[in-house]
């Protein structure tokens, strides 16, 4: 098994003389297998090895022996060791993630933490031909399309997965052959999470009709990861043209995308997605569709949610893709008070509104802060947002214009509209905050008493 594991090492290019490598290692057969395997080849590639172990907190004693007994092993090979220990459950309950998602991210964060502190250039797992076979299935069976039967790549930036041609049998029959005592989880063998059904359900009943499943998809695997790698050359190509990065997001050109071939566009929808979030995991093809949906109505402030917590948004011609969910925000009215701050929980800010003689003032140019002639309200002033029939009289034109109209021509997002706040008096628009003044409340020389309006993102709001 260790000149298969080398002509893999090799035909991936995975390792360089002198390279230092962080080996995951939770004590399991796989991974222990792997750290063994490493250090019995270390002189022979130079390698510098450090054993980096998560301990997720999910089994109590069980785990903290985990900890203890990768902590030994690392000791007996005299290799530095690190180890953090988290709360999963905890975190995937605060998150609403799964606790596998929550577990992955965790331990790559980790291990590129170890990497950058030991200057290490590879992270070493232990993913088998078993896993890949688990992972396409899974990735089947959410219709992830042709991407995600991809599965298991053997290097992925610098992480490297040696054992990825090697079954979990031969690793059994190692561990067996060289005396090794691996730690052995008791959930691997609960059908509590979905990999674990398909490896102690599925796989069994599929191997019943083709005994040589696991090697029949890892070739198919490798024939897609071929096919992902020839696309991924052209939509990169096409990245250059259509895709940007713009205020915190990632864009797309409606038009050109719509012109795409199917089997192109999926793939620039999910390039856009991994630019703006390093991965597209949980992104299946329903999802795509659903963005193409969107692209095909391509009416600006149309939006949806995508999984992760990003929202995909049309905005002139593009579709933005963001890290943060769409909110929608009911509607809103609180009443202004001289001298007081105003909280607005619906959108988390405040307005401030102050009343100043004509001769305090000084001008502060900005579309946060707004000056009325404070003699022309008649009803009392308060802060809302958009109601259908909205008019205003926009500083500098004559006559009255629908909202509606204004936000439009002013390019404000359909979905950002109801989150923007209004000063009326009484059913008089008197400042759409951060776009218009109304004409009728404008201070000009017959003024006497000036109204400041401030308005700012509230403190424990203000992400800045």
């Amino acid at each position: 098994m260790e000149d298969k594991i080398i002509s893999t090492i090799k035909r991936y290019d995975m390792l360089k003389s002198g390279d230092g490598v962080v080996v995951g290692v939770s004590g399991g057969p796989d991974s222990l297998c792997l750290l063994y395997i490493l250090y019995g080849m270390r002189e022979e590639f130079g390698l510098n090895l450090y054993v980096a172990h998560i301990n997720h907190g999910i089994r109590g004693n069980e785990a903290d022996e985990d900890a203890r007994f990768v902590e030994e092993t690392a000791g007996i090979l005299d290799l530095p060791f690190f180890m953090r220990k988290v709360n999963v459950p905890e975190i995937a309950e605060n998150t609403g993630l799964s606790c596998e998602l929550v577990g992955r991210n965790i331990r790559y964060e980790f291990f590129d933490e170890v990497a950058v502190k030991t200057q290490a250039q590879k992270i070493a797992v232990a993913h088998n031909k078993n896993d890949l076979a688990e992972t396409f299935l899974l990735h089947l069976i959410r219709g992830s399309g042709p991407t995600g039967l991809v599965g298991i790549r053997p290097v992925n930036g610098r992480v490297i997965r040696p054992l990825i041609e090697v079954s979990r049998e031969e690793i059994e029959e190692y561990i067996r052959s060289n005396g090794l005592k691996p730690r052995i989880d008791a959930t691997n063998y609960e059908e509590i999470y979905n990999r674990n059904r398909v490896r102690l359900k599925v796989i069994p009943c599929m191997e019943t009709l083709n005994p040589g499943l696991i090697d029949s998809i890892a070739r198919t695997a490798s024939i897609l990861r071929d096919d992902e790698d020839f696309f991924d050359n052209i939509v990169r190509k096409l990245a250059k043209d259509c895709i940007r990065t713009e205020d915190g997001g990632v864009s797309v050109d409606v038009r050109q995308l719509l012109l795409m071939r199917p089997s192109v566009r999926n793939r620039v929808i999910r390039y856009a997605v991994k630019l703006l979030k390093g991965d597209y995991l949980n992104l299946e093809l329903k999802h795509i569709d659903d963005v193409v949906g969107l692209a095909g109505g391509c009416r600006t402030g149309s939006s949806i949610n995508l999984p992760g917590g990003l929202a995909a948004e049309v905005s002139y011609g593009r579709i933005i893709f963001r890290n943060d969910e769409i909110k929608k925000v009911g509607m809103f009215y609180y009443e202004m008070r001289q001298g007081q701050e105003l909280f607005l929980p619906d959108i988390g800010a405040v307005v401030t509104a102050k009343l100043l003689s004509k001769d305090e003032i000084e001008i502060d140019h900005n579309s946060l802060t707004a000056y009325i002639d404070y003699d022309k309200v008649k009803n009392g002033l308060a802060v809302r947002n958009r109601r259908p029939g909205d008019r205003i009289a926009p500083l500098g034109m004559t006559g009255t214009k629908k909202l509606k109209e204004l936000l439009i021509d002013e390019k404000i997002p359909r979905e950002k509209r109801d989150a923007i706040p209004i000063v009326v008096d009484g059913d008089e628009l008197v400042w759409v905050v951060g776009v218009r003044l109304s004409e009728k409340y404008k201070v000009d020389g017959s003024t006497v008493n000036v109204m400041q309006i401030v308005y700012r993102a509230a403190p424990k709001f203000d992400t800045a």
